[in-house]
């Protein structure tokens, strides 16, 4: 079998090899990222930093091995700039290597070697097209001047390096079937890839040896499902993600350790986790933390409600823009919102106004809300003094925004605001650049308009048939439920070309890991690879759905050739391919609030084992939202004026008339709700002060021994306006709700009783007994009756509700009886009154008038005592006068 003659002993004479590395370096904004690094080809001397601020891609040649024509997605480069030095002789390197070649040859570390390049070329990287590139390159060889690669092969351990310069890791290369159908376990070579067949030993950014290197190990025996379906309760009710990170961090020896020292792991990680979790509940939706280096809108109280109602149709869009129609989601492209607005009529503290993102942009960008409750806090309105008029809230699921009016608009009217939000590709709604059309609903209002969405190529590389390239994106932060969790979406080998001993290195940092907060190591770093089954599907915005039939899991056949440096970076062992890749990054920040700093580089080296390298930053940058409002003092007016005595009860304020003090005046609003309660001074005075323009409701409490006169009687500032009094303020003081009382005159009761009087004495005796069912008429002065009544069956009557002064009682004699004599005995509450009594009510009760009857002789009555008479008459006399004679 022919094989491919390694680079260190077969050097071609007018190649040489000579490290080709390039970088791109990118910044997420939200959903955005700035593309401000560009390709850079290393030869002696410093190593090139891509610009961390120009928006410009700058590409520097510097190495003097030649490319081929790169035919298809490429990065491009600016053709009117070219090396000052060319080849004397040219060889294109094909695209694909022999078939017959196979992939036996040791894919080893080489040393990284690097020439120092004469001139640089600037290029603006944007999208890839199909336009070819050649790139010309010196011939001087200066081999001697190679940098030592960051690892050595257990073959050749010795080799200059420059301790100033950062070093790559590179691999010998051998060939390899380039057929594109391969998978990617057939494109490995031999077991040499795996890290422990190499030399420990690595030099680290800064020259020093560092700690030895870490295999991470993926899930042989059994699956991360397996696991779950095993263990018990603890973790089967959680989430996928909450069990999917107690197994990560029960640290399985998946090789080693059996099924039943896994349950027994994951259950103490399951207690563990949970117990943290329940006291992570327990900190305020906000975080302390003010992390500025990927937060996308100030913080403000998360806990804010809205408790009123929707003032939608009370608010009035004054103006509507969007300050860019077209911008570049992958530069830090964003464009914002501006709306401005007006209350037409009175609100409250706690009423809102609600606006709708289109479903293909967002306000979150590449924040993570999704363990605070989806719930992002938008920019406070203020005034100039501070003054809090509205809060905002955004719900990034729903995409629903809402502004909650504070207690300041409780106080004011004509009240105006305005608010500018950044706005941000949906990456998943919106997954390639093109003409959206965009339609926003602010309080109820359509706004229609299109938005052009220009991504940057994530298809960037070096160029040439075997030229490394790679990007990435860090899709999602979550810095608001204190986990510190970030994810990262890398595309290998995006172009799909011919690599040779590719490997991904993920670094936490780009050159100083100690302004980076990023934690890249086998604790807090998890990895998900997929093949790509078609490049060309692969979205420009970075959104990768893994249950999309364009991807195929091939995470397992990784076990063994990803490995720890313990320098907060991690090498992916690629091997020999031709296919594009994605790898899905779950991964950590620590509590230093450092930006969170990514490098991904890949290496690989072409046919002829000249070395390759680029590499790529991501960082996030900060957009703030701003608010504003105010509103106008709403002016406040007099309700009142007077309580006084109607001695004539004709309901007008006539001369001498006084005020009567200690009256509650009670305020309500239309709704009948009170919200004011007022007492009249000695003079009858009374006044609520500061009320709105509005309807309101005056009563009016009756004070003791009063009655209200008579309403609505003359002119209205004299008047009485009775108990219960409907006003509206406008825009003046209400000084005429006056109320008019008078006094009740006393009310006093007469009566008493009328007996039978057996003994006809004309008082009442012990066991003489009431007459019931006798009529008794009252009468006044005049002699008009105002009331009778009867006698109840104990001969008790009364009258009442009498007012001082003259009356007449009349008592009618009951059938049968004789009225008794009156006024005997000296005691008139115990005598009889007669049949018609003259009575005088002065301030109290008169229960004294009594009247007595008896009952009158029948016939045989009269017979008894005629006989009686006759008898005795005649007994009498005839005895006399027989004894006379």
């Amino acid at each position: 079998m022919k094989k491919k003659p390694k680079s260190r002993s077969g050097k071609i004479d007018f190649i040489s090899n000579k490290l080709n590395k390039y970088s791109i370096r990118k910044f997420t904004v939200g959903t955005a990222s700035i593309l401000v690094g560009a390709t850079l080809l290393f030869g002696l001397g410093d190593e090139a930093k891509a610009d961390e601020v120009s928006n410009e891609d700058l590409v520097k040649a510097q190495s003097k091995s030649s490319q081929n024509d790169e035919k298809s997605n490429d990065i491009n480069g600016d053709n009117s700039s070219t090396l000052t030095e060319e080849l004397s002789t040219e060889e294109k390197v094909t695209e694909k290597a022999s078939l017959e070649k196979e992939s036996t040859e040791e894919n080893t570390l080489e040393d990284n070697v690097t020439d120092e390049v004469s001139s640089e070329e600037p290029v603006i990287e944007e999208k890839s097209t199909e336009e070819n590139r050649e790139v010309i390159l010196p011939t001087e060889k200066t081999n001697q001047e190679d940098k030592a690669s960051e690892k050595f092969t257990s073959e050749e351990s010795s080799t200059e390096k420059k301790a100033s310069e950062p070093v790559s890791i590179e691999e010998n290369i051998t060939s390899v079937n380039q057929t594109k159908e391969q998978p990617i376990t057939e494109e490995k070579t031999t077991p040499e890839l795996e890290i422990e067949n190499s030399r420990n030993e690595e030099v680290s950014i800064d020259g020093t040896s560092s700690t030895q290197a870490k295999v991470i190990d993926q899930p042989t025996n059994f699956s991360e499902e397996d696991l779950v379906n095993e263990v018990d309760d603890k973790i089967k009710n959680l989430s996928d993600d909450d069990r999917k990170l107690i197994i990560y961090n029960a640290k399985i020896n998946f090789k080693e350790d059996s099924l039943e020292d896994v349950k027994k792991k994951i259950s103490l990680e399951a207690i563990r986790y949970q117990s943290k979790k329940i006291d992570k509940n327990k900190v305020p939706a906000t975080t302390s933390r003010n992390y500025t280096g990927f937060r996308a809108v100030p913080m403000v109280d998360t806990n804010t409600e809205a408790s009123g109602q929707n003032v939608n149709d009370k608010v009035v869009i004054n103006n509507f823009n969007l300050d860019k129609r077209k911008f570049d989601p992958n530069q830090s492209g964003f464009t914002n919102m501006n709306v401005s607005f007006r209350i037409t009529d009175s609100i409250k503290e706690g009423d809102y106004f609600t606006f709708d993102v289109p479903n293909n942009l967002s306000l979150d960008g590449d924040i993570d809300y999704s363990k605070v409750g989806y719930q992002m806090n938008l920019a406070k309105l203020k005034n100039e003094n501070g003054d809090i008029i509205a809060t905002g809230t955004y719900n990034t699921k729903t995409k629903q925004g809402k502004y909650i009016f504070t207690n300041f608009v409780n106080e004011k009217e004509k009240v105006k605001g305005s608010f500018e939000i950044p706005i941000f590709t949906d990456r998943k709604e919106s997954p390639r650049s093109g003409n959206y059309p965009v339609s926003f609903n602010i309080a109820g209002k359509r706004f229609n308009s299109t938005i052009n969405l220009d991504y940057s190529s994530p298809f960037a590389g070096v160029p040439g048939a075997n030229g490394a390239n790679i990007s990435s994106n860090i899709n999602k932060i979550d810095n608001k439920s204190g986990e510190r969790t970030y994810k990262q979406v890398i595309y290998v080998n995006p172009l799909a070309k011919q690599l040779y001993g590719s490997n991904v290195n993920v670094k936490g940092y780009y050159d100083d890991p100690t302004v980076s907060s990023t934690l890249v190591n086998s604790d807090n770093t998890r990895y998900k690879i997929y093949e790509v089954i078609n490049p060309n599907l692969l979205n420009e915005s970075y959104f990768v759905d893994p249950n999309d039939g364009n991807f195929k899991d091939v995470t397992a056949n990784f076990n063994g050739y990803i490995t720890d440096n313990n320098d907060n970076s991690t090498d992916i062992k690629f091997g020999d391919i031709n296919k594009a890749y994605v790898i899905l990054v779950d991964g950590h920040y620590d509590e230093s609030e450092n930006d969170v700093l990514t490098r991904v580089t890949e290496t690989n080296r072409d046919y002829y084992g000249n070395p390759s390298s680029f590499y790529w930053d991501n960082r996030n940058i900060l957009r703030f939202g701003s608010g504003n409002g105010d509103g106008e003092n709403i002016p406040k007016y007099n309700l009142g004026d007077y309580v006084w005595e109607d001695t004539n009860k004709d309901g007008v304020q006539d001369e001498g008339e006084k005020g009567i003090g200690n009256v509650t005046v009670i305020l309500k609003d239309k709704d009948g709700q009170e919200i004011g309660r007022a007492i009249t001074d000695e003079s009858g005075k009374y006044i609520f002060r500061g009320l709105k323009n509005g309807d309101y409701k005056v009563e009016f409490e009756t004070p003791a021994g009063y009655k209200p006169t008579i309403e609505n009687n003359g002119d209205d500032a004299k008047d009485s306006d009775g108990l219960n009094v409907n006003v509206r303020i406008q825009d003046a003081d209400n000084m005429t709700i006056d109320s008019g009382f008078y006094k009740e005159k006393p009310k006093y009761n007469l009566g008493d009783y009328v007996w039978e009087d057996t003994n006809k004495d004309g008082v009442q005796d012990e066991g003489e007994k009431g007459i019931g069912n006798v009529t008794v008429i009252l009468k006044d002065k005049d002699g008009q009756e105002i009331a009778r009544t009867t006698t109840d069956e104990t001969g008790k009557y009364i009258f009442r509700e009498l007012e001082n002064g003259k009356y007449t009682v009349e008592f009618e004699t009951p059938q049968g009886y004789t009225p008794t004599v009156k006024d005997q005995g000296g005691n008139d509450e115990k005598d009889s009154d007669g049949l018609k009594v003259e009575v005088t009510i002065n301030d109290e009760d008169d229960m004294s008038i009594d009247s007595g009857f008896y009952k009158e002789d029948t016939d045989a009555d009269a017979d008894s005592d005629s006989d009686s008479d006759s008898d005795s008459d005649s007994d009498s006399d005839s005895d006399s006068d027989s004894d006379s004679d």
